[in-house]
């Protein structure tokens, strides 16, 4: 009877982590140092200043701007917890992130550093697709987030000449385990899961194939 509660404790704290390592507002920065260091075409050529200067814009935009807002709804009353589990909470801090992605997406604009700019476009689609779906479902922000991380790597598996199939699958791996951890802590449906992820991947694959091509 205790090893089955040490185990359940076990798997309901791996859940808590992987969905706080792999939370929706960190996944713009992971995409956008998965590009800085795949040794891709545009990170082999990026002088280190302009490196630097996509990821603290990155950084600063899609987490830290995003995060204090939420943090400053909950202190004042106007979300119930930090993870926004109400459905109709959801809305105002989506629209601030919104913005917040097209200031990122403008500022990284005057870099040259097209697959970045990509990157930033394909997440203020996503969230645009978040602000549609959220008055009506409740679909997983970090599944859709992850979705579309996920069509970046893949688009840059396809348009670089290097062997991308380690990132696939470890991309692969911590898709499923994100999925299993969302289940397992009962916040979404099989299929809030599903939706979120393929919109994301779908959303973002569109969006790369038009500005790239």
């Amino acid at each position: 009877m205790m090893a089955g509660t040490e185990r359940k404790g076990i798997q309901y704290a791996l859940a808590r982590v992987f969905s706080t390592v792999l939370q929706p507002l960190l996944m713009p920065l992971y995409g956008v140092l998965l590009i800085l260091n795949a040794n891709s075409y545009m990170a082999l050529f990026l002088p280190p200043q302009t490196k630097m200067y996509i990821i603290i814009t990155v950084l600063v935009c899609t987490l830290v701007v995003p995060a204090l807002f939420i943090f400053l709804l909950n202190a004042i009353g106007m979300l119930e917890d930090l993870r926004m589990n109400n459905r109709k909470e959801r809305m105002l801090p989506l629209a601030v992130i919104l913005l917040a992605y097209g200031l990122c997406a403008i500022l990284i604009g005057r870099a040259p550093a097209p697959l970045a700019l990509l990157a930033m476009a394909a997440g203020v689609v996503c969230i645009v697709i978040a602000l549609i779906v959220t008055p009506f479902w409740k679909i997983s922000l970090h599944m859709t987030g992850a979705g579309g991380v996920y069509a970046l790597l893949l688009f840059l598996g396809m348009a670089e000449s290097r062997d991308f199939t380690v990132y696939m699958m470890v991309a692969t791996l911590l898709v499923g385990v994100l999925a299993w951890a969302r289940l397992y802590l009962g916040r979404h449906t099989p299929a809030q899961v599903a939706a979120g992820f393929f919109g994301g991947f779908v959303a973002s694959m569109i969006v790369i194939m038009l500005i790239r091509f």
